[in-house]
């Protein structure tokens, strides 16, 4: 499936232009704006534009959690995410599950990445592509999965098998001057999240033109 998005990269860039707004410039210069902690500490005002940013960029507002414990949930996630120290996964889980009464694993990897840009994602997509078990809200099935990504993240790292996707992205950031860090972790999550995204809707793809783009050579 590396050598799918490798020779289909182009293709699947160019499917962010129909799928974000102002297309990759506008998925980039929403993620980057997530990293400014600093606005976390700053005016009310700069505070919650960071926060609805990080909602937006995250799809925080559309997570499954009960509407009595949503304040309670974002109370205590960016206190966290501003005191801007990494804390273990398990502990993090237990935090946030204290204030909404169930398991917000993804959110929790959200949030250290943000503070970790090195370290991986995890949601739907992510799941869908490597088949990951029903986690039946177990934190130690959690753990297994989140070490996973950890390991073979930096499997694709070293072993260049996502080489030619991430060139591409990297190339694609130069096309239009935004040359902004981005860690090749997050670089390998978006080309996940993508594809896994674009298969889960395969009328979209047919519509759009994209099955007419990709090369299916094995």
């Amino acid at each position: 499936m590396y050598k799918f998005i490798n020779d289909n990269a182009e293709a699947i860039l160019e499917e962010t232009e129909n799928t974000y707004k102002d297309g990759l410039r506008g998925y980039i210069e929403c993620y980057l704006k997530t990293h400014d902690l600093g606005k976390l500490n700053s005016t009310n005002k700069e505070k919650n534009e960071y926060i609805h940013n990080y909602k937006t960029f995250y799809a925080m507002n559309a997570a499954h959690i009960k509407k009595e414990y949503n304040e309670k949930f974002y109370n205590e996630y960016f206190s966290i995410l501003c005191l801007g120290k990494k804390i273990p996964l398990d502990e993090l889980i237990d935090r946030l599950q204290k204030e909404t009464h169930s398991i917000q694993f993804s959110f929790a990897t959200k949030l250290l990445h943000t503070l970790d840009h090195n370290l991986p994602i995890f949601d739907k997509y992510i799941e869908a592509f490597f088949l990951f078990p029903d986690r039946q809200g177990k934190k130690t099935i959690c753990r297994d999965i989140y070490d996973f990504l950890k390991d073979e993240y930096q499997r694709i790292n070293d072993c260049g098998l996502l080489s030619d996707a991430i060139n591409a992205f990297k190339e694609e950031i130069e096309k239009i001057d935004l040359l902004p860090k981005i860690t090749n972790e997050k670089i390998i999550d978006f080309y996940i999240w993508q594809f896994s995204k674009m298969m889960k809707d395969p009328k979209q793809m047919k519509g759009n033109g994209f099955r007419k783009k990709i090369k299916y050579e094995m």
